[in-house]
């Protein structure tokens, strides 16, 4: 709700004010690192979608992860398409994950171009990505709007377009409003010399580029949210690849948190943010959750094979002395048309918020598809969230970064 306030704030200053920053001078010139692994089925729309671009690379670097095969093989492929534009293959003879291999090149490789664009390998950008991007320049990251590869369907791909949308149209929006934002790290572009000064991508923490976000803010450095640049990401086709994706993500914003402790007060705007993600995960979640069980209880209880099923266990006087504390600070959850109507003013606000930015973007039939997956899913997330909090409490950040 917070978000989708500001979020509609910073729409409304954007609509009033109509400004924009149209950079007239020649683009700067960029290298592309792709870190990839066995990424063979996405990685060649990845690599032709750089091809495209208006505003084409100095150069494009492979990082090759110790792949299952050769990806020397697709560039020869489409040899003739990429010229001229400079292939080289990096390939590595044990896995060492993104952020080590991205500092590998920024040690090693010969990167003399003012900017450095990250592309992962299961995304492809639109052809005026990076012209967009760069119409936004001097910066020291800058990134588009990120949304599922329909490529490669999935259900969860409906689930990431809903959540996406709404993430930015309010999230983002809100975020850009009080100068908070965090790096998109699929196709982000960098100042080469700032991610150098920050020592590249540090690989304490499961998500390398929220880390690496909060550091660009602590050094106070420029981040853009471009929102009219458009890139493509292939999304999880099993629940088990989601559920996997989901945790390392989220365990790795409270690794991050717990990481940058006290620095993280040094930005005023990120103080901010942080807050109101805190209130909304640790206070007004359990809360949600606690009043919807109540409702859902009670209306399960109205059936005689729960009632029958449940009421061995409401006998036993531990229980009912909880239930009874429970009620006590819930009084109001019990409430079936309390919980009907607070889900309908939830549902409302996504449903507004995501079918509005969907007709736009050409995806309403996907987007009121995806969306009863979103609801439904997304209180799973909430629970993921709660669980990687408490694992959090456990978490040592290396005393030493690992370097090569």
């Amino acid at each position: 709700m917070v978000w989708a306030i500001l979020g509609f704030v910073r729409r409304l200053g954007k609509i009033i004010s109509k400004n924009k920053n149209v950079n007239s001078a020649d683009p700067p010139a960029y290298t592309v690192l792709i870190p990839a692994y066995n990424d063979f089925e996405t990685f060649p729309s990845a690599l032709m979608s750089l091809i495209h671009q208006t505003v084409k690379p100095s150069k494009i670097i492979i990082l090759d992860d110790c792949s299952d095969g050769e990806y020397a093989e697709v560039v020869e492929r489409h040899g003739k398409t990429l010229n001229p534009v400079d292939v080289e293959i990096v390939r590595f003879d044990g896995r060492r994950g993104k952020a080590a291999n991205i500092n590998y090149a920024l040690q090693h490789a010969k990167i003399d171009t003012p900017y450095l664009m990250v592309l992962d390998a299961d995304t492809r950008i639109e052809p005026r990505y990076v012209e967009k991007l760069f119409e936004e320049a001097p910066f020291d990251v800058a990134y588009g709007t990120v949304l599922p590869d329909f490529n490669f369907p999935s259900l969860y791909a409906y689930h990431r377009l809903v959540e996406y949308i709404y993430g930015h149209e309010a999230t983002k929006q809100g975020c850009a409003l009080i100068k908070a934002l965090n790096i998109t790290g699929c196709s982000p572009i960098f100042k080469t010399e700032t991610l150098r000064a920050a020592g590249g991508y540090p690989p304490r923490t499961f998500t390398e580029d929220l880390d690496l976000a909060w550091i660009m803010h602590e050094k106070k450095k420029r981040i853009i949210y471009a929102e009219n640049a458009m890139a493509y990401t292939r999304e999880p086709s099993s629940f088990k690849e989601f559920n996997r994706q989901i945790h390392r993500w989220l365990s790795g914003f409270w690794q991050a948190l717990k990481v940058h402790g006290g620095k993280v007060g040094e930005s005023n705007w990120l103080t901010l943010m942080l807050s109101i993600i805190l209130f909304d995960l640790i206070i007004f979640t359990p809360f949600w959750l606690a009043f919807l069980s109540g409702s859902l209880m009670l209306f399960l209880s109205r059936f005689q094979l729960f009632y029958n099923l449940v009421q061995p266990l409401t006998a036993n006087v531990l229980v009912q002395a909880l239930v009874s504390t429970w009620q006590r600070w819930f009084p109001f959850a019990t409430s079936e048309f309390c919980a009907a109507l607070g889900i309908a003013w939830d549902m409302s606000i996504i449903a507004t918020i995501t079918f509005h930015k969907a007709r736009k973007l050409k995806c309403l039939k996907r987007a009121a598809l995806g969306f009863p997956i979103f609801y439904l899913l997304s209180w799973y997330v909430k629970l993921v969230w709660l669980k990687c909090m408490v694992k959090a409490f456990f978490y040592k950040p290396p005393k030493e970064t690992p370097t090569w």
